[in-house]
């Protein structure tokens, strides 16, 4: 988790301010929990379907633990061996952050927070390539 950062913000010091607020006790609690990880539990093949831009191939399965909370998360995958080489790559799917006590300015954590609320969907992709 030490080694999140944003490319949106262009602002050296706002990205600064915005990755070190992630950081914080507020969101990811770094400090604590310097690490996530996630275990592939089980990855099965997909029938032919193609969703998107690239063909997925695989479905796979695994317990994410970001602050000391294990969830089960289930993607999609395009798998590639190339040159005896892995490749992995997903597009973009949601988890959802307050499954992990990643509360801050949740309105479903928080009532009355009206236009002040952060958004409880974190939107993720996955590119793994073996060595």
């Amino acid at each position: 988790m030490n080694s999140i950062v944003n490319l949106d913000l262009k602002d050296e010091g706002m990205n600064s301010r915005l990755v070190g607020h992630l950081k914080s006790a507020d969101f990811f609690d770094v400090e604590k929990y310097p690490t996530a990880s996630f275990v592939i539990t089980k990855v099965s093949r997909l029938k032919s379907t193609s969703t998107g831009a690239a063909k997925m191939t695989h479905r796979i399965e695994g317990n994410l633990t970001m602050k000391g909370i294990t969830k089960p998360v289930t993607f999609d995958a395009s798998v590639n061996v190339t040159g005896g080489k892995l490749s992995a790559t997903t597009e973009s799917f949601v988890i959802n952050r307050t499954l992990w006590n990643v509360n801050y300015q949740s309105k479903s954590i928080f009532a009355g927070l009206k236009d002040q609320f952060i958004n409880d969907d974190i939107t993720l992709s996955v590119k793994l390539a073996s060595n």
